[in-house]
């Protein structure tokens, strides 16, 4: 795609979010809205093919109507919240899928044509919205109150989730070894990268340091089987590293655990040399 063409999606985009912006501010439904992910306030990763996260708080009066949730996912969008959303422009598909919305809200994502641009609609009612801290705002007709932050976890559940990651991680590290020496390149590097945040989460678990949202992959893509086999050897050091400090938090391990995971490496190790695969 040349730039041209990403400028245009850009600029599409952003009309949209005017043309959204503009109607909810003289309409009575609607008495907040502001932007999470990439738009947000204290993020700088926006670029030109970012979505359009929004959310907007709608009056309990209309409430019953926009934020009714017959499904929890669904392409057949309730009428009156298909309504709100074809008012912007011609779409080309709506997706809900209400995991992804706060306890009484909808999280609806639409594409809009001829431009294709994409907006991640969140409805929440006024009697439960609560407002993030770093949203970037939009509008706001009322005042919204700011989300609580969060009760930090207990030593005991730290303990707990830890040893629980720990206990997963040695078992996939496994798993991927079996893979790797049936030459399933696909199931690989898609669990590397899995693994890859599972060890940062048990970092923060033990340390007591809230995730972090981190755009993209947190791997780059090993595509020799060599490469594989050596990142994943550097995961299982790191938690090696990490284990005592699992033990001192109060958790449990398997310290047998690394040595019999240990043969499956080498078992995935002298295939590749051998050149042969279980496939």
């Amino acid at each position: 795609m040349s730039t041209n063409f990403l400028k245009e999606y850009a600029t599409a985009r952003d009309k949209l979010l005017e043309r959204i912006v503009t109607s909810m501010k003289e309409d009575e439904r609607f008495l907040a809205a502001w932007l999470t992910g990439s738009f947000s306030s204290n993020r700088e990763d926006n670029d030109m093919v970012s979505d359009l996260d929004l959310t907007v708080v709608i009056s309990d009066s209309h409430a019953d109507q926009l934020c009714i949730r017959p499904e929890t996912i669904t392409v057949d969008i309730p009428k009156a919240r298909l309504d709100l959303f074809s008012q912007f422009g011609k779409l080309g598909f709506a997706y809900e899928n209400n995991n992804n919305a706060p306890t009484g809200g909808a999280a609806t994502t639409v594409m809009y044509l001829p431009s294709s641009a994409l907006a991640d609609w969140v409805l929440i009612p006024q009697k439960v919205a609560q407002c993030p801290k770093g949203i970037k705002l939009l509008f706001s007709k009322v005042d919204i109150p700011t989300t609580p932050e969060p009760e930090p976890k207990s030593r005991e559940q730290r303990a707990k989730e830890a040893s629980d990651m720990v206990g997963f991680f040695w078992l996939m590290v496994a798993v991927i070894a079996k893979y790797m020496s049936r030459n399933d390149a696909v199931f690989v590097v898609n669990w590397l990268e899995y693994l890859t945040e599972l060890v940062l989460d048990m970092k923060r678990c033990i340390d007591s340091i809230p995730d972090q949202y981190q755009r993209g992959s947190m791997t780059r893509l090993f595509a020799e089987p060599a490469e594989q086999l050596e990142h994943l050897k550097h995961l299982c050091k790191q938690v090696e590293i990490l284990m005592p400090e699992v033990i001192s938090l109060g958790g449990q391990v398997w310290p047998e655990a690394q040595s019999g995971v240990k043969k499956w490496l080498h078992m995935a190790e002298q295939v590749m040399l051998q050149g042969t695969s279980l496939s």
